[in-house]
Parts: C-alpha cells; structure tokens; sequence
C-alpha cells in the first residue's frame, strides 16, 4: 500500500496521471494488478451516487412542475431554468480555478431548486393575470406580471447569494467541502435571476401567445384529480427512495453462497471463534505455579560481623488443584465452541429467512407488474370509451385510480425489497449491495411428524449442557483450594567470625558460604471463606441445570407451537394449489374477455381483476409464512 497527500491538486486528475504513468512505466508479473482506493475510491462511489441522485431530482422536479401547472410546456417552460443556472455555475468554478467535486455537485442540487422556485413564482403570476383578472395582451401580462414578481424573484437569490458568501471565501478546517458548493450556489443564483427576468418572459410569451389569442375558444387544462396526484407522488417518492438505495451494483447470490459467505465474514461468528481462541490460549494458566521470591538479608544477625543472607522460595500448588483447573480450562474451551454452533445456528436461519423473504418479494414485485399491465389495459379501454361516448367520465377516473393505487403498492413493495436487501447485506457483512433470485419461491419440506418433535439436537441446549460441566469443574476447582500447597527453597549465607571444628577453631571469613534447603506446606488456617466459595459453586451448578430445564422447556413449547403453525399454513397451502390458483386464472381470463367484448361493465371487471390479484398475493403470502415456519422449525431442532 503506497499512500500520498494531494496539495494544490484535484484527486481525479492526479490519479488519471498516475495511471498512465503507472501503465507506461511499471510492469507487473503475471497475477498482480493496482488498485486505487482512499479519497479517490471515495469520490468514484460519490459520483455513482450523484449519477442516480441528479436524474433523480431532475425528474421529481419536472413531476411536480407538471402536477402544480397540469401543462407540459409550461412544466417545460420552467425547466428551462436549469441550464440557466448551471451556466453560472460552471463559470463561477471556472474564473475560481476550481475543479469539479462531489460538493460542487450537490450545490447544483440545491441550485436547480431555487432557480425552479423563481420560475414557478413568475409563471404562477402570469397565469393568474390570464386566468383570474382576464387579461388577454401578451405584453400587459408581461410587464405586469415582471413588475409585481420582481421583488420576490430577487430577494430569494440575494438572500441566497449572501448567506452562502461566508462559505465561499472560508479558509477554516473544511473549507474544501464549503467553497465548491457556495460557489455553484452563488454564481448559478446571478445567472437564473438574470436569465429568468429576462429569457423567460420571452419564452413563455412565444410558448403562449397563440393559447393567449384562442383564450376564449380553448379550454383551461384540468390537470390530474388530486387523490391521483396524491398517490402518483407518493409512487414516485418511493420509486425514488429505492433507485437511490441501488446506486451500486447488485451482487445476486445463490442460498448456498449466501450461507458461505456468512459463515467467512459474519462479524458475531469471528466474534465467536475469538472467544475459542482466547479461551483456548488460557489453558496454559492451570499450571502456574506462582512466582519465585528472592530475598537478601544483610547485617549483624549471627555477631558484630556484617553477613548476608540470599534466600530463593517457589510455592509449588498441590498436584490436584492444577490437575483440575486443566479440566476446568478445557470443559469451558468446549463450552465457548458450543457457543459458536449456537450463533452460526442463528445467523444461519437469519440468513436463510432473510434470503426467503427477498425471494418472496421478487415474487410479489412480478405479482404487482402482472397486475400494472392488465390495469394499463383497463385504463385505454375505460379511456377509449369515454371518448366514444358509450360510457361516462367515472369508469375512466375508476380505472385511473386503480392503476395508480397498484402503483403505490408496487413502489411500497419496492422500498420492501431495498430494505431486506439491506438486511441481507448486514447479516453477511457485505460491502456490497446483496439481491437474492427472482425465481419462483420454491416450497420447503419437513421431514418429520409431530410425534417425534424434540429440541434435543438444538445447540442451545448443548451450550448450557456444557454450562452444568463447568458450573461442576468450578465447584471441584473451589475443593481443591482446600488442600495443601508445598514450599520449596535455597539459601545461602556468611558466618564471619572463628569456628569450632573438630577441637580446632578455624576463621571463617566473607568468601566462605554455608548453604541449605527449605522445605515447608502451606495450609488454609481459616477455611470459612474458601468453604463460602465451594457453596456459591455448587449454587452455580443448580443455576445452570435450571437454566437449561426452563431452556428445554421453552424450546419445546415454541416448537410445538411452531409445528402447529406449519400445519395450519400447509393445509391453507393444499387449497391454494388445487383449487384457489386456478380459480384466480379463470376469472381474470374470463372477465378479460367479457370486458372486451362489452359483456361486463367496469365495476365487474374491476372486482373480478381485484379477485384474482387477492387470491394470487394470499398464496404468496401464505406461502412464505410456511416457509419462514419450516426454517424456524428446523431452527429450533438444531438441524441445517
């Protein structure tokens, strides 16, 4: 990893030298390559992003624009406005010397809405002079209308410009991220203001002039019903919020590959497996003796002489206490183990019904798109034949309505698909974007009956089995504090001064040692607080073997209720295929045919296609919550 700071430069310029250089002058051996990650792999995420982010706003814009003026052209009119703005924009980066930058890009973001804001100021008082005061003279509608909108036209850019001028000549800690985005700001503001009080009052007078002059014989656009716009803005606000929640690239995966890659980077399974390996590191421990003491006494402790004394103790345990605390070390480096079996048990059904549900609503997606296409039919006929005259302006605002209420529910079922795709991805720590198949959601099988429901094999019962052996070798540890631990040492030390040796006084002087031995034991002289720790112990035992009675008991309950969900779902299942999902085919056939045919009014087809559409989602539904009661079984038995 080779890492720079960029001064006086731009990333993305810099980087693009760099590759060429790089491709130009280096040569790398077969199987290796150079990636450019930091700031740069930042800016190219960004840009992604404001790819889908732009478009995006551009296109909400022109949505409410059309739904505030019910007219394309003048929606059209408006729009203009944005490359008015971005023209100052561009110009203010450029006369500042400023490269663009994510920063940049968002203050064009807000740009487009302010400059949109002045245009719908100016157009909404055009038409208001036109429609309400009656005015017909293209020029009076002009002037008139440019001199009442001026002041507001100005006071929103000044107040802009000037509440963005601190940024733009910022010099503090992130001054890079400020003076980009008040630059766009403040240059875009002085053109849109300019070029709105001027090119567009030109623009609308050429677009309007000839409505203007047909004022009386044409008649005033009515625009969409408002629970429609309600609803259609409400489909598209979700549409958006989940567009944007896509910006990278979806990885499709397979369960199988899902599971794997779960197993290799699922933060709560390595969390898990470092609890093994800390426990297993700790195993050492049961042999500790202690440490070694050394002591040295110097003066006059055997006559006026100065002597010295060194002195080496080592406390040795007694044989059973570290042969127990070896056994409790290895009952608990099984018990972290059993841990682990029961969190890949649960990230394993978290990411099996994760995957389930995604598939699930795939399903419901293909479902709601089934039925767009068969209402955008029901809209040009019920439109086909208003304009014939053979039916009246209700079946035609019913089946519009309709249509943009199955909208609604097909972008709330889309923001439900980014959010479990978003659930998925955590779940496998994925740093990138996660989607499950599109394929038909397939139908799980058990394989067992109620009679032979147990939670035996569940992990979690093995974990706190494992618990009970601890809780014991605990207690016995405790036990064993009990007996006696050995002392074992060297000494060694001066006598200065004459000896009697057989009848002869010799001098014994500083050089001369006498050494020796120590043996010794240690034994509690009060037991009462270690005889406190072995019943606090043996307490612990019965915790554990209770904790693991009502665990079993609980497990089991779940399951039994679980098993009677499961046969609940599948006897609802049973009628679904052989009798509801025909049916469902039938009547939407039948009633297509007839409604084409003019055997059946809308209000028949209306309720046949809503039928159907019941039917089918009820099977889907179903479904899956069999599905989710299948994996949730074999959860609670401890099977993969």
């Amino acid at each position: 990893t080779l890492g720079f700071n960029v001064r006086g430069r731009d990333v993305e310029s810099i980087v693009a030298e760099l590759q060429q250089k790089v491709g130009q002058r280096v040569k790398f051996p077969s199987g290796y390559y150079v990636t450019y990650g930091g700031t740069f792999e930042n800016l190219v995420d960004a840009k992604k992003r404001l790819s889908i982010a732009v478009p995006i706003a551009l296109a909400l814009i022109f949505a409410l624009l059309f739904f505030t003026f019910g007219s394309v052209r003048q929606s059209l009119l408006i729009f203009m406005a944005i490359p008015m703005a971005a023209i100052g924009g561009v110009f203010a980066l450029l006369l500042r010397g400023m490269p663009f930058s994510i920063s940049a890009g968002v203050g064009f973001i807000a740009l487009f809405g302010v400059a949109v804001l002045n245009g719908i100021v100016l157009i909404a008082e055009f038409n208001r002079l036109r429609h309400e005061e009656g005015i017909t003279d293209m020029t009076e509608i002009i002037r008139q209308g440019a001199e009442v909108r001026l002041r507001p036209v100005v006071m929103t850019a000044l107040v802009a410009s000037f509440g963005f001028i601190p940024m733009a000549i910022s010099n503090s800690a992130g001054a890079e991220v400020q003076k980009p985005l008040a630059t766009v700001v403040i240059g875009g503001l002085l053109t849109a203001t300019l070029l709105t009080l001027i090119v567009l009052p030109i623009l609308y007078s050429l677009s309007e002039k000839k409505a203007v002059d047909n004022e009386a014989q044409q008649t005033r656009p009515t625009g969409m019903a408002p629970g429609l716009k309600a609803l259609t803005i409400i489909g598209l606000l979700l549409i958006a919020a989940g567009s944007w929640a896509q910006v990278a690239p979806l990885q499709t995966l397979t369960l199988d590959q899902a599971l794997q890659q779960a197993n290799s980077r699922n933060a709560q399974l390595q969390l898990a497996g470092l609890g093994v390996t800390q426990q297993q590191a700790l195993r050492r421990t049961a042999y500790d003796a202690g440490r070694l003491s050394a002591v040295a006494m110097l003066g006059q402790y055997n006559s006026r002489r100065f002597d010295n004394n060194l002195t080496v103790t080592q406390t040795i345990p007694n044989p059973t206490l570290m042969r127990r605390l070896a056994d409790l070390n290895d009952q608990s480096v099984s018990a972290r183990e059993a841990g682990v079996v029961v969190t890949r048990n649960d990230v394993q059904y978290q990411v099996k019904s994760a995957f389930y549900d995604l598939n699930y609503l795939h399903q419901k997606s293909q479902l709601f798109r089934q039925q767009d296409t068969l209402l955008t039919e029901f809209v040009k006929a019920a439109d086909l034949r208003f304009r014939t005259g053979e039916t009246g302006s209700l079946e035609k605002a019913t089946a519009e309505s309709q249509l943009a209420d199955q909208r609604v529910r097909l972008a709330q079922n889309e923001a439900n698909l980014s959010a479990s795709r978003t659930r998925l991805q955590t779940l496998l720590y994925s740093p990138q974007p996660i989607d499950g198949s599109a394929q038909p959601l397939p139908k799980l099988s058990l394989s067992i009956q109620a009679d032979s429901v147990s939670t035996g094999q569940n992990p979690l019962l093995a974990q706190l089995r494992q618990q009970i052996l601890v809780a014991e070798r605990t207690r016995l540890v405790e036990q064993a504090r009990l007996k006696p631990d050995f002392l074992v040492g060297l000494f060694s030390q001066t006598l200065i001064g004459n000896q009697l040796i057989d009848g002869n006084e010799l001098y014994f002087g500083p050089g001369y040692r006498f050494n020796g031995a120590q043996l010794g034991v240690t034994l509690p002289l009060l037991g009462k607080a270690q005889k406190a720790r072995i019943n606090a112990a043996r307490v612990g035992e019965q915790i554990a073997q209770t904790d693991l009675q009502n665990q079993q008991f609980a497990l089991e309950q779940q399951l039994k209720g679980a098993y009677a969900q499961y046969e609940q779902y599948r006897t609802a299942l049973t009628y679904y295929e052989t009798v509801g999902l025909a049916q469902a085919t039938l009547i939407q056939a039948n009633a297509r045919r007839a409604f084409s045919s003019g055997d059946i009014g809308y209000v028949e087809f209306s309720l046949a296609l809503g039928q159907a559409l019941t039917i089918r989602s009820n099977y889907l539904d179903l479904l899956n919550q069999y599905n989710q009661s299948v994996l949730y079984i074999n959860y609670l038995l401890g099977t993969p």
